[in-house]
């Protein structure tokens, strides 16, 4: 999305957390919401991202409650320039098929990662990297970067997210986007529809095809200049990956984000 972003003057920040690819550093605390929250918001710190004109936190998949709760968190401070956040392929209120199914495993594992054992870390790591690619379908680098993935696994906020919403449907500057696709492989459509009609019953669009996505665009961001705080999408032909399928409409969110801010 980085060049559609630039095509409309909008600079894109994206990181890793501690242990992931690209970011040095363990994954000792990187797993929890509060660490992950803490780490984000110490690092936009450094950026001065108080100082911009308008800020608007985005996260996918495992990452979405994470935008969820540290635009809630840093709301309560006007030195921040939020206006909003946007939620990409996010989990619902409960245990999702992508980890439902595998709790006992994924219970195991993560009692093995936590050991830090280098003799364990070398048996474990090939399996990881194994499981992650071919078995769940997301692909890493290598399985460090899988055992950093895992540990937030028994970490999700779920049922909790109801108040990150709450308190921000009290804040009347921010709007927020939550985009689904029906067919993804990690989280079952009636979840997601459940967060979706949690936000709002009002201005939810069903996108089929490309056209869809078009008109869907303009009532959009009819929507939130008009003062709506949440707009939500069920992109129904679509999976885990919008951001990949449907940049551009992303990149119109948030752009329609900074247009309605008027604070």
């Amino acid at each position: 999305m980085k060049s559609l972003f630039e095509q409309k003057n909008i600079r894109m920040i994206c990181t890793n957390y501690p242990g992931s690819e690209f970011v040095t550093g363990g994954i000792h605390n990187s797993f929890t919401n509060e660490d992950r929250n803490s780490y984000m918001k110490s690092l936009m710190e450094q950026l001065n991202l108080q100082k911009v004109n308008r800020l608007v936190i985005m996260g996918h998949s495992r990452g979405g409650e994470n935008a969820l709760q540290l635009t809630s968190l840093l709301s309560d401070d006007t030195t921040w320039p939020l206006v909003g956040a946007v939620m990409i392929n996010s989990p619902g209120f409960a245990p999702h098929k992508g980890i439902s199914k595998r709790i006992g495993t994924i219970n195991f594992i993560i009692s093995l990662i936590k050991r830090h054992n280098t003799a364990i870390n070398w048996i474990l790591h090939p399996i990881l990297h194994w499981f992650y690619n071919n078995i769940i379908g997301l692909r890493v680098s290598h399985g460090k970067v899988a055992a950093a993935a895992i540990l937030p696994m028994q970490t999700f906020a779920f049922d909790q997210q109801k108040l990150s919403i709450d308190d921000i449907r009290q804040k009347p500057r921010i709007r927020v986007f939550y985009g689904y696709g029906s067919r993804d492989f990690l989280i079952d459509e009636h979840q997601s529809e459940e967060v979706a009609m949690y936000f709002s019953k009002e201005d939810h669009f069903i996108i089929s095809n490309k056209e869809d996505s078009e008109k869907s665009k303009v009532a959009m961001r009819r929507s939130f200049i008009s003062g709506k705080k949440f707009v939500t999408a069920n992109f129904t032909e679509e999976g885990h990956f919008l951001q990949k399928t449907y940049p551009d409409y992303i990149v119109e969110v948030v752009d329609s984000m900074f247009d309605s801010d008027t604070g």
